[in-house]
């Protein structure tokens, strides 16, 4: 697979800088200054887009899953569903189409390891558990797979509001010492089969927004940290450049993309070019 810091480009929804037009002013000029290379995906019904689109396998192969989230299907909200296929179209994409469901929310690699939520067996409960592990490894290509508890009361379930690759060795797994002594006991046990080092993320003041630290975006050497003002933020961005010495860390208020329940890394889509 290819992991996020040998991506080199970043797709964005269309409708990003139409909703949210002063953060996405405070984005674009990040993304000028860090020469990053970016886009916009068409057809797209909500600022959102990570969940619905393919993962990159490798320059030329793509791996699409079912986008068909359970909080997403209230009338309310299911007129925000996007469809991939017309997108993938526009992109000039071949992905291989998988039945299964899955939200690229819930799949955090490295090059060759995957890691996602005990959620992805609700979603497909109609399949052998292992079974299920072992098509997800084979579609996606990777040597092993790793399954984590959701974090409780999270209605999305995905692993990127959870843990996150360093590098092929190595995971940051976010501050989630507010969750209860049984959850954390899961947690601990199915941390403890992951043969890598992990590094905790500490944020001593748990506020509103202190879960989205660990939703960044991170393309090639760069990292853009999503801020909202709080005093603690000097203490975990002191974290991030003891964690990633050689990245340049960028932050941006994103606390209106938050009040919408998602981070950055919800926001985007990093592809490694050409594909086509």
């Amino acid at each position: 697979m290819i992991p996020e810091w040998k991506t080199n480009f970043l797709y964005f929804s269309e409708l990003l800088p139409e909703k949210h037009p002063r953060f996405w002013g405070r984005l674009k000029d990040i993304l000028k200054e860090e020469a990053i290379k970016y886009s916009f995906l068409p057809f797209t019904k909500d600022i959102w887009c990570r969940d619905y689109m393919p993962v990159q396998i490798s320059k030329t192969e793509f791996v699409q899953f079912r986008y068909d989230p359970d909080y997403l299907k209230d009338r309310k909200y299911c007129q925000l569903k996007t469809e991939p296929a017309p997108i993938n179209n526009a992109l000039q994409i071949s992905p291989l189409y998988s039945e299964l469901i899955l939200d690229g929310g819930n799949i955090i690699y490295s090059s060759d390891t995957a890691i996602l939520t005990d959620k992805i067996f609700k979603e497909n409960h109609s399949i052998n558990r292992d079974e299920l592990i072992k098509t997800i490894q084979r579609s996606l290509m990777v040597k092993n797979i790793y399954i984590l508890p959701r974090q409780p009361y999270d209605i999305y379930g995905h692993a990127d509001g959870m843990v996150r690759f360093i590098d092929d060795n190595t995971i940051l797994i976010n501050d989630l010492s507010n969750e209860s002594t049984t959850y954390q006991r899961k947690l601990k046990s199915a941390l403890s089969r992951i043969p890598f080092n992990i590094i905790p993320l500490t944020v001593p003041i748990k506020h509103r927004f202190y879960w989205a630290y660990i939703n960044y975006i991170h393309i090639g050497n760069s990292i853009i940290l999503p801020v909202v003002g709080h005093e603690v933020e000097k203490i975990v961005l002191k974290q991030f450049k003891t964690i990633f010495p050689d990245c340049n860390i960028r932050t941006i208020n994103a606390r209106e993309i938050l009040l919408k329940g998602g981070g950055l890394h919800c926001i985007s889509w990093n592809v490694k070019l050409p594909f086509k």
